[in-house]
């Protein structure tokens, strides 16, 4: 299971009592996922931010 599917799912408002038991996973791995997801960026291009259009004077 990808670590960031489990903190995905905690975001969500899955229990981390119940994602451990769906999945036979310990607690410990459960919270080990979330720090995963928390402290590694994702891979692939960064979103686009939208441009600031300021009007002509």
């Amino acid at each position: 299971m990808p670590a960031r599917h489990v903190a995905d799912m905690v975001r969500q408002g899955a229990s981390l009592e119940a994602l451990a038991d769906e999945f036979d996973l310990t607690p410990d791995q459960v919270s080990a996922a979330i720090l995963f997801d928390r402290v590694s960026p994702r891979q692939g291009r960064p979103p686009r931010k939208a441009r600031r259009v300021v009007p002509a004077p």
